[in-house]
């Protein structure tokens, strides 16, 4: 992209803009990292909690970054060296408004997805489905969990001219989050997933989460399209402030996208050779018109994200059949309930990457459709949630009441787990509680065999990823 100072001066003519720009210049690459630093990059230093950009511009001029962007109170010998600055009062709102500007420049169809549950498998789902019915060199699809302010900005820059639709994951952790991304982006259709406890904890409870939802239907353009669960009541809530269009898709009778049923294989643990695989089915109905979905993911909750994913393509007037097609080539992310066998024949479902109680109980599900299997549930704590002490309890006490068999607690709320499950029933002597991860993985170790299924799950900042670590040795895929 061509950025010269008149770009600037429109995309900052709220920021007191002054700059230092000898000329029109080529950038293919903007940049928060100056480790990161490519070719033709522009770096721009946010101040954050823990670092402060503006400590590491020397870095960014070594690594040769054509553009820096900083803000009025940076000093440094070098701004009459290198003629390229741009000063501004605050860089991040600078690169959200140089994104926004971007974003304008494209005549582009732009889809959001938000909720608290499957926002990052309902997004490769919609990639899936629109790279499969359409070229795919028109889809760009944001990178991983880069769902914040500063991601979506960055990841805006990397839309180039042959893309046609832009579908951006959003997620928020405080009031006020939500909106500044929402004006970036300006979408055309948005999905709200649904709303669940992840984050209740920063938001004061459920309600909390509802109201900084909400903010998704008061922002929405009246010509936009909001496409939501119907079967989930507090999706139901935050739809009824949007007066647009609207797409639902649930088992509720009036639903656009109407599930008839839903079911994933049960698989016989005696049955399999070194491979764990899923396979779930759902029947919908579109407009009188019955449709099968075959995906290779495993629980209704992965149903219920292709089914919203499917929607999102019929709000795109995408071929229903087509799209669905695509789905089938979608698996598990890694730490997201991707499988791994061992060499002793024991299998490890790694849903690592974050949690909180309705994925949780999600995952645990996962258990119910496997037979003839000794399941292990290895559960860190669920943070950022509201009245935790509880929510673990409950945790505690799915499990009783599941086909758990052994069950390994760690971290701080480790203890109301355990006392949910006694509570429930379950047998004090199947309890392991460890209070280090390098333990954990020793016990796991010493008493995991052939026909052992274990799901790992826990908050991403308890990093129980590195159980896997531990068990390198042992892995055959």
């Amino acid at each position: 992209m061509y950025i010269g100072e008149e770009f600037f001066k429109e995309a900052l003519k709220h920021r007191s803009a002054l700059f230092k720009i000898n000329k029109n210049m080529f950038i293919e690459n903007i940049s928060i990292d100056s480790r990161r630093i490519k070719q033709n990059s522009m770096f721009i230093a946010l101040c954050g909690k823990k670092f402060d950009g503006h400590n590491f511009v020397n870095h960014a001029l070594k690594n040769k970054a054509i553009l820096i962007m900083v803000e009025f109170h940076f000093k440094n010998n070098l701004i009459n060296k290198y003629k390229n600055f741009v000063f501004v009062d605050n860089t991040l709102l600078a690169l959200q408004d140089i994104a926004k500007a971007y974003l304008a420049t494209k005549n582009i169809l732009t889809i959001v997805l938000t909720g608290s549950n499957g926002k990052t498998t309902t997004k490769e789902l919609i990639k899936a489905s629109l790279m499969y019915a359409l070229d795919s060199k028109s889809i760009f699809v944001s990178s991983m969990n880069l769902n914040n302010n500063i991601g979506v900005s960055i990841n805006i820059f990397n839309i180039t001219d042959t893309v046609n639709i832009a579908v951006f994951e959003v997620g928020i952790s405080n009031f006020g989050e939500l909106s500044p991304i929402l004006n970036i982006i300006n979408p055309k259709i948005a999905l709200l997933c649904n709303i669940g406890n992840a984050h209740s904890g920063n938001l004061g409870g459920i309600k909390g989460v509802i109201k900084e939802k909400s903010v998704l239907s008061r922002k929405l353009a009246y010509d936009a399209m909001l496409v939501y669960n119907s079967d989930d009541q507090k999706s139901v809530s935050i739809a009824k402030i949007f007066n647009g269009k609207k797409l639902t898709f649930g088992y509720t009778l009036n639903s656009d996208m109407q599930i008839l049923n839903m079911k994933t294989d049960i698989i016989d643990i005696n049955a399999i050779d070194k491979v764990l695989k899923f396979k779930s089915t759902a029947s919908i109905k579109y407009k009188h018109n019955i449709i099968k979905i075959y995906l290779n993911l495993p629980g209704k909750h992965n149903l219920f994200n292709a089914i919203a994913a499917a929607t999102v393509c019929i709000a795109c007037n995408v071929d229903l059949k087509m799209a669905i097609l695509g789905m089938r080539k979608v698996v598990s992310l890694t730490g997201r309930g991707n499988v791994n066998c061992l060499k002793n024949g024991a299998f490890i479902i790694n849903d690592s990457y974050n949690s909180n109680p309705e994925s949780m109980i999600s995952s645990l599900k996962i258990f119910t459709y496997i037979i003839n299997a000794r399941c292990i549930a290895v559960i860190g704590d669920m943070l950022e949630i509201y009245n935790p002490e509880i929510q673990h309890q409950n945790i505690g006490i799915y499990c009783a009441k599941s086909n758990v068999k052994l069950l390994f607690v760690y971290g701080r709320y480790a203890s109301d787990i355990i006392i949910g499950a006694l509570k429930a029933g379950f047998n004090l002597e199947n309890i392991i509680h460890v209070n280090n991860l390098k333990k954990l993985s020793e016990k796991l170790n010493n008493i995991i065999k052939k026909n052992d299924v274990i799901l790992i799950k826990g908050s991403r900042k308890l990093k129980m990823e590195t159980i896997l670590e531990n068990l390198n040795d042992l892995y055959v895929i």
